[in-house]
């Protein structure tokens, strides 16, 4: 099977709500091919039904890739997941740190708009 087979199986499960099935098929992809933002952040919502803690980095590469391409709403929700995440399990010094970061890029993102609409 093919990395594209792999993935768009690996979406459907997603979408059906088959978390183990999506995140192992979702990971096959990413050993494959580099995911775009969006499959990973797919793939993290799936490793955090059913691994938790292993979601951090897969949202943080969706977030900062969100970022590169400018796409700040969903970069700032992988920034809530992340907070989220960290505040639960009681790592409030890092949930903290991603708040304050989604904070910075939800007002400099706000002010760039604003300064558009002149």
């Amino acid at each position: 099977m093919n990395g594209t087979d792999t993935l768009t199986r690996g979406r459907d499960a997603f979408a059906r709500r088959a978390w183990p099935e999506a995140r192992d098929l979702l990971s096959e992809a990413d050993a494959a091919r580099t995911l775009a933002a969006t499959d990973i952040d797919l793939l993290a919502m799936a490793t955090h039904m059913t691994h938790g803690d292993a979601s951090f980095d897969l949202w943080t590469r969706a977030h900062y890739e969100y970022v590169r391409q400018g796409e700040i709403a969903p970069a700032l929700r992988c920034a809530f997941w992340i907070c989220f995440g960290l505040n639960f399990r009681g790592d409030l010094a890092q949930s903290s740190g991603w708040f304050s970061r989604a904070q910075r890029l939800a007002s400099e993102s706000a002010s760039t708009a604003w300064s558009w609409g002149t």
